[in-house]
């Protein structure tokens, strides 16, 4: 029997080859979907990794044009008080039902018998592939996007799952993220604070962290070898280096404008590191403000890497990592205490608590 593993999102993609990295006596194959762009960059280098038999692209440009329409959505909702909020959450909600109707048909450039595989990795996120597997009932384990997302969802957020999975039994609609008949089992990091996941699918723990240890050395660096090859990381192994894994926050609503995301995060870089000459800065996969500009002499990672894989190179030094709020900081602890969530002392007015 063979596996099939469905990557749309960095942390998913970076999950699914660590992953395949350890099972080396299982068939799988990978399907890339680059909803963000810039994924389809590591095809080659996996294809020559050996690790997949068989990698398949689709150009995901329905799911780009949802990300844009849905983003302007929750900076709007997130901005609206009373009855405008309401209106750009219901106007929210057509637009899901909109996506699930359009993209429940999509055509593929390549052959691929879906429900042939004994079991498909798939995201618990929304994404192009995901309105085709829940709308065709292809049965399929959700993958988290990120370390522990289960025990972080909102009970309004798993209401609208809910209200979205009812219209599912009626075929108004299909399922949202793992909340859909088709998904049957959710791998999370840690099963004892995950929370309110499928009721019907099986909760498996699989913890990222230690599937990582287990990996030999050699795994490792061929893992980081995929990435720098991929994207060029130019990264100099005599420095010391702190990290910034960012935010969109002006999209989110949480300052007005780029030019205070800026600000915030250099105010805080110096609060937090001053004495750091070093920086590598890994823009969130939403984010899409230009650091070079800001910031000429730091390293730019791509936002389509995960920023786990920089936590691989035992030879990389890492002194700390500051983040607004990002559930990969938590991968960091393999190579530094110092790690700094500004949300924790942040307002959304603007105003710190300490």
């Amino acid at each position: 029997m063979r596996d099939l593993y469905i990557s749309d999102y960095p942390y998913v993609l970076y999950s699914a080859i660590v992953k395949g990295f350890s099972e080396p006596d299982r068939k799988k194959d990978l399907l890339i979907a680059n909803g963000i762009l810039g994924l389809e960059k590591l095809i080659i280098p996996l294809e020559e990794s050996g690790v997949f038999e068989k990698v398949f692209f689709y150009d995901d440009l329905p799911f780009r044009t949802y990300v844009s329409k849905i983003c302007s959505f929750q900076a709007t909702y997130e901005s609206a008080k009373g009855l405008a909020r309401i209106n750009a959450l219901i106007k929210g909600f057509l637009r899901i039902l909109s996506c699930a109707w359009r993209y429940n048909n999509i055509k593929f450039p390549f052959e691929i018998d879906f429900r042939s595989y004994s079991t498909i990795y798939y995201t618990d996120r929304i994404g192009t592939m995901m309105f085709y597997l829940n709308s065709s009932r292809i049965k399929y384990t959700a993958m988290e996007h990120g370390k522990n997302v289960w025990s972080k969802k909102s009970k309004g957020a798993i209401y609208y799952l809910k209200l979205i999975y009812l219209l599912e039994k009626f075929r108004i609609c299909c399922g949202i993220s793992a909340y859909s008949a088709a998904c049957n089992a959710v791998l999370v990091s840690d099963s004892s604070i995950a929370k309110d996941t499928p009721p019907w699918a099986t909760t498996v723990e699989w913890d990222l962290d230690k599937c990582i240890e287990a990996l030999s050395n050699a795994q490792k660096d061929a893992i980081f070898t995929i990435y720098t090859s991929a994207y060029d990381l130019k990264l100099d192994f005599n420095n010391d280096y702190a990290v910034l894994l960012t935010n969109p926050l002006c999209a989110d609503s949480v300052v007005n404008n780029e030019k205070e995301q800026i600000e915030f995060y250099m105010k805080h870089m110096a609060q937090y590191f001053p004495n750091i000459a070093h920086w590598i800065i890994k823009p969130h996969p939403r984010d899409t403000v230009n650091y070079e500009a800001s910031f000429p002499n730091a390293t730019i990672i791509d936002k389509e890497i995960s920023a786990e894989v920089l936590c691989l190179s035992s030879d990389l030094r890492i002194l700390g990592v500051l983040t607004y709020f990002s559930s990969a900081i938590e991968f960091f602890k393999l190579k530094t205490n110092n790690l700094y969530t500004i949300s924790e002392l942040y307002w959304r007015t603007n105003k710190e608590k300490v």
